[in-house]
């Protein structure tokens, strides 16, 4: 299922390039959604969509279960887990980018969940767009959290970079790159052996996924190239 959300209608360098290497496993099937070309503007952020939700357990046979708060505000969740790694082992990715906090950001969630959404989402960059508002607003990114908990909170969601996530703002004194994304969304990318959380693989089923940053430095003999060159070794094409 491949799903984007777009906020600007400017043409921009894709932030993120996601591999996915199959082997022996069938296509798949894609879904033709694309969201309206219409320009909304953000959602308040008083809209009930950013609200808390109330939080539940999923019933299933391979489930963790955690609890977030404390005496009275505890809310419990479940997160399933993935496949085992295999070469015909079947999964399914949303696809999600471009997200944001607009109401087609609330319609491309939507769409996802109504489709019965899939055993995982690779996001390709552009969370919150925290940045588009004064003073890098990070009640944004608070609200945004809020906003795809309701899915983020039940499946893993693969992250990665787009310009949005820079946040270099020295004109407020936030002189290092990607702090607010760094410092909320982790990446597991030291069980790959990266260096960085910018780019990283996992291995899910049949497939073998590869997040890139085209926000970082990727030329050759750069830290990320090296990986990339590392990494491509082990896999079995």
């Amino acid at each position: 299922m491949g799903l984007r959300s777009h906020n600007s209608m400017a043409p921009r360098e894709l932030a993120v390039l996601f591999l996915l290497l199959a082997a022996h496993a069938s296509a798949g099937v894609t879904s033709p959604y694309r969201r309206s070309l219409l320009m909304l503007p953000d959602m308040p952020l008083d809209a009930n969509v950013f609200r808390a939700p109330p939080g539940y357990n999923r019933r299933s046979s391979t489930v963790y279960h955690y609890a977030v708060g404390h005496g009275y505000t505890v809310r419990a969740f479940s997160f399933k887990t993935p496949p085992k790694p295999g070469p015909d082992v079947p999964i399914k990715f949303g696809i999600i980018g471009d997200l944001g906090h607009t109401f087609h950001s609330n319609d491309t969630l939507t769409h996802y969940e109504a489709g019965g959404g899939g055993d995982a989402v690779l996001f390709i960059g552009d969370l919150s767009y925290a940045d588009n508002h004064p003073g890098h607003d990070n009640r944004r990114w608070d609200s945004w959290a809020r906003f795809v908990e309701r899915s983020v909170a039940y499946q893993p969601w693969i992250w990665s970079t787009g310009n949005h996530e820079i946040d270099y703002a020295p004109e407020i004194s936030e002189t290092a790159p990607f702090k607010p994304f760094t410092n909320r969304y982790l990446t597991p990318h030291r069980a790959s052996n990266s260096t960085e959380p910018f780019w990283y693989s996992v291995k899910m089923a049949s497939a073998h996924v590869i997040g890139l940053s085209s926000y970082s430095s990727y030329g050759k003999y750069t830290p990320q190239w090296t990986w990339l060159v590392t990494s491509q070794i082990s896999i079995n094409k």
